[in-house]
């Protein structure tokens, strides 16, 4: 977990010379971990520390360099096309990944990858 840490601080440090064509495969594989596989993620990106919500900061601005190191490309939903950085949420998901989830999703809803419903939520249209 400190390494991944360690290569997010690093990364922003630089963040000026890094973009599609220069990011290392440490760096994209510390993003992934963090921002992209989120049920595999550990480190919360926000915790309650005496009665106030404090931004875990190295999750921060691995999101943030992820938007730098990873390109536009095409995505559906039904008849709705979408391009952007970020693929869709439920792109692969089948009825048990919802049944575990614990949330609905009505048509017209959009959720991204990485973001966190929690249980017995019902994500309205986005539209």
């Amino acid at each position: 977990m400190q390494e991944f840490a360690s290569i997010i601080e690093s990364a922003w440090e630089d963040r000026a010379n890094i973009s599609l064509s220069t990011y290392t495969d440490e760096l994209k594989i510390a993003i992934g971990c963090r921002v992209l596989w989120p049920r595999q993620r550990r480190t919360p990106r926000r915790e309650k520390i005496d009665g106030e919500w404090i931004t875990n900061q190295w999750i921060k601005k691995a999101v943030l360099l992820s938007f730098r190191i990873t390109g536009n490309d095409t995505s559906e939903a039904g008849c709705l096309k979408y391009f952007d950085k970020v693929p869709l949420k439920f792109e692969n998901f089948k009825y048990s990944h919802f049944e575990q989830g614990g949330y609905r999703v009505v048509p017209g809803a959009t959720v991204r990858r990485g973001s966190y419903l929690g249980p017995n939520v019902i994500v309205m249209p986005s539209l």
